[in-house]
């Protein structure tokens, strides 16, 4: 299997699955901070990993951190009905988007080359993109990409959108989300 396609089948196959010592229901994302730290997003809250010890950032019932990604300067997460940032990772502020018609975020994403693009599955109204850091959001078009319940999304250092959609395989975009293509993986 392709690096590119473990690390998306990673990401699906974390979905569900408890990790050893630390207490949550099960672990959704797994982001590495850059002070060098693991944070693991899980159904109620945030997990720092940090030199084999684990530290809650957030621990709040039904604070479902799905999705966790980095611009740079901050921290986002989005999951069911939430979408937060922090830029101290003690501190987390509710953001109130415009465009998005619900906060049922099943996957979200950031440009690594343009901080300010992020991309987003909301679970009943499709793909959406933001031009300005998660202010404001548009429909994308996500032409060939199947509606999908959970996802995973990647943007690559070539600004093309990968997403890995549960029992729908691989499907990237060279394109900026207008449309998809899918990707042959093993079965």
């Amino acid at each position: 299997m392709r690096p590119l396609a473990l690390l998306l089948t990673l990401g699906l196959a974390l979905a569900q699955t408890s990790l050893g010592p630390v207490p949550t229901r099960d672990v959704h994302a797994l982001l590495w901070h850059p002070s060098g730290a693991l944070l693991l997003g899980h159904h109620d809250g945030i997990v720092l990993w940090n030199n084999s010890t684990p530290q809650d950032l957030v621990r709040r019932r039904d604070w479902d951190a799905m999705n966790l990604a980095w611009d740079g300067r901050r921290l986002l997460v989005a999951g069911h009905w939430i979408l937060a940032e922090s830029q101290d990772l003690k501190r987390f502020r509710d953001l109130k988007p415009k465009g998005l018609p619900a906060l049922d975020l099943h996957a979200y994403a950031v440009n690594p080359k343009k901080p300010e693009v992020h991309y987003t599955l909301e679970a009943t109204y499709g793909y959406f993109q933001s031009q300005d850091g998660g202010q404001t959001w548009t429909k994308l078009p996500a032409q060939g990409l199947p509606k999908a319940g959970m996802a995973f999304l990647l943007v690559d250092q070539k600004g093309r959108i990968w997403a890995s959609l549960m029992e729908s395989g691989l499907f990237v975009s060279e394109d900026g989300g207008r449309s998809f293509r899918p990707i042959p993986t093993p079965d």
